[in-house]
């Protein structure tokens, strides 16, 4: 789950990716470049579902996300995903000890297994993180129907942008198929404009401004696309993303550790 926060494409490498998937779809493109995802925290739940399910690397971005939910009175279930390639879990266990000495953070602590059916979904010739959030999604629809949460959130944010997932197009492909399972997107720290501007509030939390999550010993850089390339493989995305939340509903997450803080 964890990437350098300095890896970036070219600015005219993704101008050029967003003009051509404003060509092939500008509806759900004027519908990302305008929406301003800090709001969805604002958003009322229906019932008693202010609960929500948290991807949660205990990275600066996904621990942010977490403070912040939990400030507006969220329940949490902080979801961390173990494989193959992400090393580090020591780590993580480290920033839940912050939460409980600096904040007093009430929150469930998951511990899980990526199901390889869930990545399997999406197959590509171009290394990308979108297999893992794929999986990182189906996993979150899974937890989030089993402990009857309104929401699922992840530490995406502006100056992340340019990895697929997080770029506007990639956000309204999940949050479009999230709804399809009643359920919201959250973007609580997507107004993060830099590394600096997220070491800064950490701080102010009394947290440790170092990235506390585990390492991803598959993807170390951002993969610099063609723009069609790009728009191709988040239609990729888009299938696979439905694909995979059919499986959630019929797949037992292994859980290796719950923890209440």
């Amino acid at each position: 789950m964890a990437r350098p926060e300095h890896a970036t494409a070219p600015a005219n490498s993704l101008t050029l990716f967003y003009l051509t998937w404003a060509k092939r779809r500008p509806d759900a493109v004027a519908t990302a470049l305008h929406r301003d995802d800090t709001r969805e925290v604002d958003r009322p739940m229906t019932s008693n579902r202010k609960t929500c399910v948290v991807m949660f690397s205990g990275g600066r971005d996904s621990s942010l996300a977490a403070v912040r939910l939990y400030r507006q009175g969220y329940s949490l279930f902080l979801v961390t995903v173990t494989s193959d390639h992400l090393v580090g879990i020591p780590s993580v266990r480290r920033r839940l000890d912050e939460f409980r000495v600096h904040l007093g953070m009430k929150a469930t602590w998951l511990h899980v297994v990526q199901p390889a059916s869930f990545a399997s979904t999406l197959t590509s010739q171009h290394k990308t993180c979108l297999p893992c959030h794929t999986a990182y999604s189906g996993l979150g629809v899974r937890l989030a129907l089993d402990n009857d949460a309104g929401a699922v959130a992840f530490g995406y944010t502006i100056y992340q942008s340019s990895w697929l997932e997080q770029t506007p197009q990639g956000i309204e492909i999940l949050r479009n198929r999230l709804r399809t399972k009643d359920l919201h997107l959250l973007l609580p720290v997507h107004d993060l404009s830099s590394r600096a501007h997220a070491i800064n509030e950490l701080q102010q939390a009394g947290l440790s401004p170092a990235a506390l999550e585990q390492k991803c010993l598959a993807q170390q850089f951002n993969s610099s696309l063609e723009p069609s390339i790009a728009t191709a493989e988040l239609e990729r995305w888009d299938t696979a993303l439905a694909a995979t939340f059919r499986l959630a509903e019929r797949t037992r997450v292994t859980i290796l550790q719950r923890v209440t803080l």
